[in-house]
């Protein structure tokens, strides 16, 4: 039987490079939205319990905590599903920047892909140049290289033997 984390490594594997580690940016993106979505059902949380204290009625009518409770539960429940699943892309994506031919891309794609910087940053913060085409294209010539000498399948199978990843 196959597990939910089985499943997304086996999709994981059939990914190009350049779609695997763009999957983190977005990653992260919809991590940032789930955890504003459940802090607005802790403030709903709030505001309800605010309510039946002191009596007021704001809006339609009060919602009733207990549902509230259950869907802050499941908004928790989901953002650490998506942080575990960050876990693993950011445990492969290591093993994978690994394998990149010289230190100023590897340095360059793991501020891009496991740090989240900017492309001005890595062009200014790490590379010394105000235009961001010179790290992009060390960017592509990286990718390029990875795509020729190795394949995503690869690189799960190398983080599960070196038991990075289960």
């Amino acid at each position: 039987m196959k597990t939910e984390r089985d499943e997304r490594l086996r999709r994981i594997e059939l990914q190009s490079i350049e779609d695997f580690l763009e999957s983190l940016t977005g990653i992260r993106q919809e991590i940032r939205g789930l955890r504003e979505r459940k802090d607005q059902i802790a403030q709903q949380i709030v505001e309800v319990s605010a309510t039946k204290i002191t009596g007021e009625v704001r809006g339609a009518e009060v919602q009733d905590i207990g549902r509230l409770l259950e869907k802050l539960e499941s908004a928790q429940e989901i953002v650490v599903q998506k942080m575990i699943e960050l876990l693993d892309k950011e445990a492969i994506a290591q093993v994978l920047l690994d394998k990149c031919q010289d230190r100023i891309s590897r340095t360059i794609l793991r501020a891009r892909y496991l740090s989240g910087k900017s492309w001005r940053y890595i062009a200014t913060g790490i590379c010394g140049y105000k235009d961001i085409s010179y790290p992009q294209r060390l960017k592509r010539e990286a990718l390029n290289y990875l795509a020729e000498h190795t394949t995503m399948k690869e690189v799960v199978a190398e983080a599960r033997i070196k038991r990075i990843i289960k």
